[in-house]
């Protein structure tokens, strides 16, 4: 009994709330201290010395560079949660940035930063480069106010193509998954793309004369000569077998003659059935 008196005693519950005074006013002292320096926080971001203020932009060919700079703009104006600046040269918002160019801009395929003198933001820019064309899912389908798209090395379509004569770039035709009307940000033939590039080169170097390649809807290809004549193919053959029997047979009888004679009445060779090679003239 005596214990449990002692503890309920006056003066040990003077103590308690002492203790508790001190601790709520540690905590207290901690939250100033927090929101002291979040202000400065907040105060800092601002900071003229440190936040850009100017945008230089290079690397682009084919883009123009104020329709850069206004993607930029937009993206490091205001603040984060209304407080701190997104011009703030260390923690601009450089990802969003990025993420907003490529997005907007298919032809884009790199970009690099650099904040000079803690003021001037400098975009470095890497453009994809068009290689070849896409034309649309037939070669009907083409006329000149549809146009054509740049694609790169990899069979992606990036941006728009102004008219090209026959000749200038070599063309793709043939369907693409969903392309809503926008093939722009599509691959044609992704898996297959290089394959069938060196396909097409190796034909060249046969000496054909090469305007470009059509998917059938059939799921088989056609290489388009410039005389009109088609090769068929499946998308999954070997290749180097192809070139190896084509070859072969436009060095044996009567190919090979009827092929330097009359060439420009080839209608197509048919290359869809393993060593045997079909073909037919006018």
């Amino acid at each position: 009994m005596q214990n449990k008196s002692v503890l309920n005693s006056p003066r040990v519950e003077e103590l308690r709330r002492n203790k508790r005074k001190i601790f709520r006013r540690k905590i207290i002292f901690f939250l100033i201290i927090i929101i002291v320096f979040f202000i400065g926080l907040v105060f800092l971001s601002k900071i003229k010395k440190i936040n850009i203020d100017q945008v230089v932009v290079s690397g682009n060919k084919i883009l123009e560079t104020k329709n850069i700079e206004e993607v930029i703009k937009n993206d490091i104006y205001g603040n984060y949660w209304f407080l701190f600046s997104k011009t703030n040269s260390f923690i601009y918002p450089e990802n969003k940035i990025k993420r907003d160019l490529m997005y907007k801009f298919k032809r884009i395929t790199d970009i690099s930063f650099n904040v000079k003198n803690n003021k001037s933001l400098e975009v470095s820019i890497k453009e994809r480069e068009g290689k070849y064309l896409w034309c649309g899912e037939t070669i009907l389908s083409i006329d000149l106010t549809s146009g054509c798209y740049f694609v790169d090395d990899n069979g992606y379509i990036f941006d728009n193509a102004p008219y090209f004569s026959d000749g200038v770039y070599f063309k793709f035709y043939g369907h693409l998954d969903d392309t809503d009307n926008n093939p722009i940000g599509l691959y044609f033939l992704k898996n297959d793309f290089t394959r069938l590039v060196s396909f097409k080169e190796d034909l060249e170097k046969l000496n054909l004369k090469i305007n470009s390649l059509f998917l059938n809807p059939e799921e088989y290809l056609i290489i388009n000569l410039s005389s009109g004549a088609e090769i068929r193919f499946k998308v999954d053959s070997d290749f180097d077998k192809l070139i190896e029997n084509l070859q072969s047979a436009l060095s044996t009888e009567p190919l090979h003659t009827d092929f330097q004679k009359k060439y420009d009445s080839l209608l197509y060779i048919d290359l869809r059935f393993g060593n045997k090679i079909y073909y037919k003239f006018r």
